[in-house]
């Protein structure tokens, strides 16, 4: 018997696997493995040593047609819940990063659509500062405080491992909700909230002392 919390952790595994894939990728040493295993088995393509990319137009400026074989749709229009910018840097819509948790069948369960979103600071690398923001409007937004504790802890073991394990957790009350930080080892952290409302969870994997992440969760459209 599957349990509900299997069920909660299998699916954002492969959001945080993918998602720090693309931190760890941006950064001047490249990731060795270029391929990523999913949970289920399957293998996705990962980021590259120049990340993923962001050559897309601006913030829900552009849509990506869902693979005819996933069950979730890639909705640039959830990125209207984030800001445009944060700190004079774009948050701009990535359209392979989304495709890429998209087809992974283990999200489906959980995930009816979902957007991701790169904020990079020009000319900058892993050492500076980015912020890779998922929005994930759930199918039940009836989930349940465990279920999310199962999710965020779950992301943070996956973004974590990369970066040198997790190390600590926070909790704080930003722009009006509260977020859950986890710190990885080597910088990097991670951010989550629910927009109880709207049914969407957004996580983030960020790095770099301007704190983007922790920028994006204050100016949330709750």
């Amino acid at each position: 018997m599957i349990r509900e919390s299997d069920r909660a952790t299998r699916p954002i595994i492969a959001v945080a696997v993918v998602l720090t894939a693309a931190i760890v990728g941006c950064g001047p040493t490249p990731a060795t493995p270029t391929l990523v295993a999913s949970p289920t088995g399957s293998i996705a393509p990962a980021a590259t040593a120049e990340g993923p990319s962001a050559s897309a137009a601006g913030t829900g400026s552009q849509s990506s047609a869902p693979s005819p074989s996933a069950a979730i749709q890639v909705d640039p229009g959830l990125l209207a819940f984030i800001p445009d910018a944060v700190d004079g840097v774009q948050l701009t819509f990535d359209p392979e990063t989304s495709a890429t948790i998209a087809a992974d069948p283990s999200v489906a369960p959980d995930a009816a659509s979902l957007a991701v979103a790169l904020a990079i600071v020009p000319g900058s690398s892993a050492a500076d500062d980015l912020a890779v923001v998922s929005v994930v409007r759930l199918r039940d937004p009836a989930k349940d405080d465990a279920w999310f504790r199962d999710w965020r802890d779950t992301y943070d073991q996956a973004a974590c491992n990369p970066a040198g394990g997790l190390v600590g957790n926070a909790e704080a009350e930003i722009g009006g909700g509260t977020v859950y930080i986890g710190s990885c080892a080597g910088g990097v952290r991670t951010y989550h909230t629910r927009l109880a409302a709207a049914g969407i969870v957004v996580s983030i994997t960020a790095l770099g002392s301007r704190r983007l992440g922790e920028k994006v969760m204050a100016a949330l459209q709750r």
